[in-house]
């Protein structure tokens, strides 16, 4: 697959997926231009997201993906989109966030990684919201 072509395929992808984030949070998503702010495809509150949209996406694959994920999204929580061709969405987040735990180098190994679908994921993302909401509330 050509530059362009691949540019493209990406762009449907990350297009393709910000309407369901937003439907199921409830927030306006939309892709980001790569050449503004952070190396994130989408930007959902704190969550530096990328969308890999392949043919195949073999274990091997979403390994390599995620640790390129890790090393960009400083100071915000990672997450991988990934779809194959003719599957579902699938998601990819650090278990540490459900744990409260912090983001440090452990937490953020492949093997202790959520997959899950688009559903759950934002399903956490609320969740987590709102304890920081009730967090701050209780706070003052």
């Amino acid at each position: 697959m050509s530059g362009l072509t691949s540019r493209r395929k990406g762009a449907r992808g990350e297009l393709e997926l910000a309407a369901p984030i937003g439907a199921e949070l409830g927030v306006s998503v939309a892709r980001k231009v790569r050449q503004h702010g952070s190396d994130a495809d989408i930007e959902v509150g704190e969550w530096c997201c990328e969308v890999k949209r392949h043919k195949t996406a073999p274990r091997r694959d979403v390994v390599v993906w995620w640790a390129a994920r890790q090393a960009t999204a400083v100071g915000m929580r990672p997450a991988l989109f990934v779809h194959a061709d003719r599957s579902p969405w699938q998601v990819y987040w650090p278990l540490s966030v459900v744990l409260g735990a912090p983001m440090v180098d452990g937490w953020q190994d492949f093997e202790i990684v959520c997959a899950t679908t688009v559903s759950a994921w934002a399903s956490v993302v609320r969740e987590v919201e709102a304890g920081r909401q009730r967090a701050e509330a209780g706070a003052l």
